[in-house]
């Protein structure tokens, strides 16, 4: 089958009537797979149908055999090319074996096929999100514009592959001039200058993508950047580059980029200028109030809440097209999220000094915003058990409460308690629940070492990203272990110091040179890192995606406490509490990179990828495997039984 080319619109074939069949069926629900294996390939002798293929694949692929379930799926698809769900069970099958760009392909027919599906989406976008195009792709470039046009389907992960089209798009070429200094990409200010056509900018795939993707790559931020630049120059010029109608399109997607990476570009001083004269204006003029160029502009610069009229800014806009969705983000939503705030109860004290310090870091800075989820079980094998039972859970350090969200829509028979020091980041977290319908996650402000006075117990405990912000991160986990059942399962993300090898002496270097922890001594920072940082220094740290985000900058580089980890001492901490530890949880990026494929070929012994000693050794022959986090799982057990 060829591969990104646009297909007929079909559906999947009817089921045949045959006892063969029917019985395989019932084998099918009542999970006695073995039986209905054998009963399909009986009646695929006989008769070949696409959707005895597709069950027989399914039951392969539960049984571990990827190469008999891509053969399956692959005979479904041949018998039926318009069956959407073996052309996204064909992907599926592809992609767990490996095949990321045949992977790609099938999904892309899937959506073709049925539009309305957004799982498909969903899984396209976590497969595909990190694979760059080098050459301009016009079926690629329709189906992510199928994906922005979606509501409720999270597109951060689609950073490079939206990027990577855009910039070899022809239709953009015009517009988005970039420079070479060796293999460095940089944008190139002198042509964007001499532009005279901006419909590009108009287009909806730039349009949609800079409202709802942040690319992470320092050429297309200095385009961005000086987007907003040419926009507060236009404003009121006598000869304005742009016409009202598109100076306004752009603005206001724009302003959802600045918003949502919370005004982490740099600033100039005479922009500085226009800006807080512009907010003067604002503020203090009704007619300039009532202009939306105005308020769009203003909004790329700072958020509107901030304005001593922005409730009325809101009433001005609240239904005018381009800036509706800019005044209920910027306005109505802060001012909930600090009503919401005021009703979070407490549940135990905050004394510890380095829990005050970090709560107040994230009262500034909330971390991270997230706007959907993905719905569906992390792993099938590790957390499926807890599937149908009324289970209580404890996300420890929730944040804003994405993966407790995930933990409450994933299992709506259990009971999910959050906890944060953050009232500001627990506001963010109500408010997403609510708007998600998730009603069985109850939110609370507390200190994790504060938690032993719980009288409750938990069938599973999900800390991530938080251990290593204590003082003595130990304490914490043995906090967290005395409140976990036994046979408990627990959820860990620390900090890698492999992964993070570079971040000490970035960390001196913003200490000698005396850089503030505000948002003013952060962009001060990443303006002279160019000159600051050693090359390899600086591409380690745009590699990050919390360079490109205020409040994910000051957690990465600017954070009050931090303590990584590295292998060896989560085995010996493993160990001390009881723990067995049960696997890694490998991220897109990392499956895409091969990175269990290379494991087992180098430990064959270990099919689990369950021993610690295999995985410090391949850890240090790949350094950056962990260079976001150690996201592991474990188990509450007996000290005979540890590890």
């Amino acid at each position: 089958m060829t591969l990104f080319k646009k297909t007929k619109t079909g559906g999947d074939a009817p089921q045949p009537v045959d006892a063969l069949y029917a019985q395989a069926q019932l084998c099918i629900k009542a999970q006695r797979y073995d039986d209905a294996q054998a009963l399909l390939e009986q009646f695929l002798q006989k008769t070949e149908d696409a959707g005895a293929y597709h069950a027989l694949g399914v039951i392969y692929g539960r049984k571990g055999d990827i190469q008999k379930a891509v053969s399956c799926f692959e005979n479904a698809v041949d018998l039926n090319s318009h069956a959407h769900a073996s052309l996204a069970a064909l992907a599926e099958a592809l992609a767990a074996g490996g095949d990321v760009r045949m992977a790609m392909g099938y999904y892309i027919l899937a959506i073709q096929e049925n539009p309305q599906e957004i799982a498909y989406k969903r899984k396209f976008i976590e497969l595909a999100g990190t694979v760059p195009f080098g050459e301009f792709n016009a079926v690629v470039k329709e189906i992510i514009l199928e994906c922005l046009k979606t509501p409720d389907l999270e597109l951060s992960d689609a950073q490079v592959l939206w990027y990577s089209i855009l910039r070899v798009d022809p239709a953009f070429s015009s517009i988005y001039k970039k420079s070479f200094t060796g293999n460095l990409e940089s944008f190139n200010q002198k042509d964007f200058d001499r532009i005279t056509d901006f419909k590009p900018l108009l287009a909806p795939y730039f349009l949609l993508g800079i409202k709802k993707i942040a690319v992470y790559h320092p050429a297309f931020e200095a385009f961005l950047t000086y987007l907003r630049k040419i926009l507060l120059c236009d404003l009121g010029a006598q000869r304005p580059k742009f016409a009202p109608s598109a100076y306004l399109s752009i603005a206001s997607a724009l302003s959802h980029y600045c918003f949502y990476t919370e005004y982490i570009f740099s600033c100039g001083e005479d922009e500085e200028k226009m800006v807080a004269a512009l907010r003067t204006r604002l503020e203090m003029d009704a007619g300039v109030a009532q202009d939306p160029a105005c308020v769009a502009i203003y909004a790329c610069y700072a958020p509107l809440y901030s304005l001593k009229n922005a409730e009325k800014i809101a009433e001005n806009f609240s239904r005018q097209e381009e800036l509706a969705g800019v005044v209920k983000l910027q306005i109505a939503d802060y001012l909930a999220l600090q009503e919401i705030g005021r009703t979070i109860p407490s549940i135990t004290s905050i004394e510890d000094p380095v829990s005050i310090r970090v709560r107040e870091q994230y009262e500034e800075f909330p971390y991270p915003r997230w706007k959907v989820f993905s719905r569906g079980i992390s792993d099938e094998q590790v957390e499926g058990t807890l599937t149908g039972k009324k289970a209580d859970i404890l996300v420890a350090g929730c944040g804003t409460g994405r993966e407790a969200v995930m933990l409450g829509a994933a299992f709506p028979d259990a009971q999910v308690l959050a906890v944060d020091l953050s009232l500001n980041s627990l506001a963010y977290a109500v408010s997403k629940a609510k708007e998600h319908g998730i009603d069985n996650v109850t939110f609370r402000q507390a200190d994790i070492l504060q938690l032993g006075s719980l009288p409750q117990r938990f069938d599973y405990i999900a800390s991530s990203g938080v251990l290593h912000h204590m003082e003595h991160p130990v304490e914490g986990w043995k906090v967290l272990s005395g409140l976990l059942k036994d046979g408990g399962l627990m959820k860990i993300a620390l900090y890698s110091k492999l992964g993070h090898r570079f971040l000490p002496e970035v960390h001196r270097i913003i200490k000698q040179g005396n850089y503030a922890p505000t948002k003013e001594g952060m962009r001060l920072f990443r303006q002279d890192s160019s000159r600051l940082l050693r090359p390899d220094l600086l591409n380690a740290v745009m590699r990050f995606g919390d360079y490109y985000h205020m409040s994910m900058f000051r957690d990465f580089l600017f954070h009050v406490e931090e303590h990584p980890f590295d292998i060896p001492e989560i085995r010996d901490v493993l160990r001390t509490l009881h723990f067995r530890f049960i696997k890694f949880q490998l991220m897109a990026s990392q499956m895409q990179h091969g990175v269990m494929e290379q494991y087992l070929r180098e430990y064959p012994d270990d099919p689990e990828g369950a021993n610690l000693d295999n995985w410090s050794i391949f850890e240090q022959k790949h350094p950056d495997i962990f260079m976001a986090m150690y996201r592991f799982w474990c188990r509450k057990v007996s000290p005979a039984e540890a590890l």
